[in-house]
């Protein structure tokens, strides 16, 4: 099994974790453990034949994994913590407890780095570790092996913190309330008419982040958004989470090539996360175009883990491109693109000596081909794409908008929360996964504008724990310590949520789905820090998926390999 079928497993939006809380237990089992999105274990698992269970951690034989869990504290002054870790160890060259104080907007305060001696018994580290008040504490176990053919082992059955000799459970219990009211006036309800005077429609870059993949109830609504910016906003770039290679194909039909069908792209969507308004929207602005002397231009910001996928996009896209006209450089292409082995050069050059197709491109498409050809190429490792997706999503980006918006035209995002707000891709616990949004804040400030789309309760499609299949879930209903849980107080149908209502102080938990369910869907975040608003729904519905489509294999190994055995099937018609 290799290292993305692992991180598939693990975590296929953001991050996954594991969260094992019996009743009564105290510890670990308190703590929901995050897979960091750098460094991760071969595999996390509960040990149940041990008493008290045990969390245990597998490395990649001599490499570091690292998992990472937030705790909140209580609104006093604390400046010292005890912590009690007991564990044991197989194989293991080096093992750490990392602990962050983090304050006020998730600023971190202060990282100490505790070295814990490799045991192979049963044994306690019992120490103390200086903190500044913070609002969370962000624990991390970090271990590497020892061994190039085993797995390093560690097991842990206790982890506990105390303040004042208290353990921080008995501080603030699993159930315990934020203290924030909000109230009706607070919030904007929405409707058709109020959507366009809303404060974030007028942003230059709009990023609109769904907490949750696979609801129709989202998906509508930032569709609606998109299509309002288009005809009241100057917005001429539409941009998905969808990979940026498949797109050029998208953004081909959209501009009227006939030889660019919409059944194709529908059955591209189809085994995604996203609903049937979105090839509404891809036909819309297809019509918008026709009847409009600046066009709209449709692309993704995303790119495929597997370079194999990414290359057999880029054929479909010069094969469908190659229809009619007999073209001996995109025959050449198609077949190189299809090569098990071919040189990044023979691809680059063949490319040169078409002068990039600019007889059947224009500028803005060849440039955006020839820079996916080249990180596909360069960009081997199904595993480093996976890791550094959010990057890869910002240089994407800042590339299409460079290529086609000008300085009087928006622009407006689609995507996950998690890549779309300013700070991390899931929560304060991975200090170094920076989202998407991070880097578009840090580079156009209040230029860009994240807005997030969260929900109370309803159901969603999502995928089984082995992404084979889609299935539908029910989402779990928001903690009294979330900020779902004051906006659905409201009992309000949809309605904006301003985050200038809250502090910067004010940690709450907020729902992370990916495109796989979990027990844990909600994290601890400063939602001021985050993002400028929010749009609540009190109850979503699923996307609609036929029961052909349901049953479909997700495995995106699988997925690549059948569409490369499709491409080779085409390739043959042009040989």
């Amino acid at each position: 099994m290799n290292k993305l079928v692992i991180l598939l497993l693990f975590a296929t939006y953001c991050v996954c974790g594991i969260s094992a809380n019996k009743k009564g237990d105290k510890g670990i089992f308190d703590y929901a453990w995050n897979v960091q999105s750098i460094i991760s274990y071969f595999a996390i698992r509960i040990d149940s034949t041990s008493n008290p269970h045990s969390l245990v951690l597998e490395t990649f034989g001599e490499q570091k994994g690292t998992i990472s869990s937030l705790v909140p504290f209580p609104k006093t002054k604390v400046s010292t913590i005890q912590i009690k870790i007991n564990y044991k160890t197989e194989r293991c060259k080096e093992l750490y407890l990392k602990v962050a104080s983090i304050g006020d907007c998730e600023t971190v305060q202060a990282i100490d780095t505790l070295y814990i001696t490799p045991n192979a018994d049963w044994c306690t580290l019992d120490t103390f570790v200086c903190v500044n008040n913070p609002k969370l504490v962000s624990l991390s176990i970090e271990a590497s092996g020892n061994s190039k053919e085993k797995r390093g082992m560690i097991w842990v059955n206790k982890l506990d913190l105390f303040v004042d000799g208290k353990n921080i459970n008995d501080y603030l219990p699993a159930d315990y309330t934020e203290d924030i009211c909000l109230k009706n006036e607070d919030v904007v309800p929405l409707n058709g008419e109020t959507i366009n005077s809303l404060p974030f429609m007028d942003k230059r870059i709009l990023s609109i982040g769904e907490s949750i993949h696979g609801t129709e109830s989202m998906n509508n609504m930032a569709m609606e958004i998109i299509k309002n910016r288009i005809e009241n906003k100057n917005c001429k770039l539409v941009l998905m989470e969808i990979p940026l290679e498949y797109s050029l194909y998208i953004n081909r039909y959209i501009h009227g090539d006939q030889n660019f069908k919409l059944d194709s792209i529908s059955s591209f969507f189809d085994i995604t996360f996203f609903s049937h308004s979105i090839t509404s929207l891809i036909e819309w602005i297809k019509n918008y175009n026709l009847h409009s002397e600046q066009k709209v231009n449709f692309l993704g910001i995303d790119s495929n883990v597997i370079p194999m996928k990414g290359r057999v996009d880029l054929f479909d896209f010069f094969f469908t491109l190659s229809m009619g006209r007999n073209d001996n450089g995109l025959a050449k292409i198609c077949n190189l693109l299809l090569g098990y082995k071919t040189p990044l050069e023979d691809i680059i050059s063949l490319f040169n000596e078409n002068n990039g197709f600019e007889n059947m491109l224009d500028k803005s498409e060849s440039e955006l081909a020839r820079y996916r050809l080249i990180k596909i190429y360069q960009n081997n490792s199904p595993f480093q794409n996976f890791i550094h997706r959010d990057t890869s999503m910002y240089e994407n980006t800042e590339l299409i908008m460079k290529c086609l918006l000008k300085a009087d035209e928006t622009v407006t995002i689609f995507s996950h929360w998690g890549h779309s707000n300013y700070l991390y891709a899931q929560e304060a616990s991975d200090l170094e996964g920076y989202a998407f949004g991070y880097y578009m804040r840090n580079k156009y400030k209040d230029d860009y504008s994240c807005i997030s789309l969260m929900a109370g309760s309803g159901r969603f499609v999502t995928s089984n724990s082995a992404v084979t299949n889609f299935k539908i879930a029910s989402v779990q209903a928001p903690p009294t310590n979330s900020l779902e849980y004051h906006l659905d107080q409201l009992n309000l149908d949809t309605c904006y949520f301003s985050v200038d209502k809250l502090h910067c102080e004010d940690v709450l938990k907020c729902r992370m789905i990916g495109n796989e369910n979990r027990n844990g869907q909600f994290r601890f975040i400063a939602p001021k820090i985050r993002m400028d608003g929010i749009i609540f729904f009190k109850q979503v519905s699923e996307i609609h998926k036929n029961e052909e489509v349901l049953k479909q294999n997700l495995n995106p190994n699988y997925i690549a390999i059948e569409s490369y055995r499709i491409a080779c099937i085409k390739n043959k018609t042009i040989q």
